[in-house]
């Protein structure tokens, strides 16, 4: 007869915590976005910081989404850039 005595462990995380954790990427996510999208103002490395936000891919499905289109629309310019031969020096 099993236990009721609360002290077995289920792989599912309380749904309290799990709430808690998707408000704290949801907020660190946002956060690296704003100060990297505050980084292009001056001249600074917004580029570099950028990609952090892919924090918010871990939890939520529309910013997976959107991380996919990005590294999609990348692949595709890096080979179009790669067909165009390297860069002439002078004209």
């Amino acid at each position: 007869m099993a236990s009721r005595g609360g002290s077995e462990r289920t792989a599912e995380p309380r749904p309290v915590w799990r709430l808690i954790r998707r408000i704290a990427v949801g907020i660190t996510g946002f956060g690296v976005v704003a100060f990297s999208v505050a980084l292009f103002v001056p001249p600074g490395p917004g580029i570099l910081v950028m990609p952090l936000g892919a924090i918010l891919a871990t939890e939520f499905p529309w910013a997976r989404k959107l991380l996919r289109a990005v590294h999609n629309e990348l692949r595709r310019l890096k080979a179009r850039a790669s067909r165009c031969g390297p860069p002439r020096k002078g004209l």
